[in-house]
């Protein structure tokens, strides 16, 4: 199982808080921060996003008004990737 984790930058101390987590449960994941300086990222977004089986949304007022983060949520939507239930923080 692979986790991909959507958010806005400007979460990213949530997000690390919530890294260690999932690396703590050893919980794979999958964040944008892993992608080469060379590569493509939409495309490379997109692929991992594709391959994963779970869609974690980190919500937040900077992530819902993200054009990136709409981009994803949308293609998880059409790819009718798997939700986890709401946590809060």
């Amino acid at each position: 199982m692979s986790i991909f984790i959507s958010y806005s930058r400007q979460d990213q101390a949530y997000v690390n808080k919530l890294l260690e987590a999932l690396t703590k449960h050893e919980l794979p994941w999958w964040l944008d921060n892993k992608i080469d300086y060379g590569d493509k990222w939409p495309r490379v977004i997109e692929e991992n996003l594709r391959k994963s089986q779970v869609f974690m949304l980190v919500m937040s007022p900077r992530s819902k008004n993200s054009h990136w983060v709409n981009c994803e949520l949308a293609l998880a939507r059409v790819k009718k990737a798997h939700f986890p239930p709401f946590v809060r923080g």
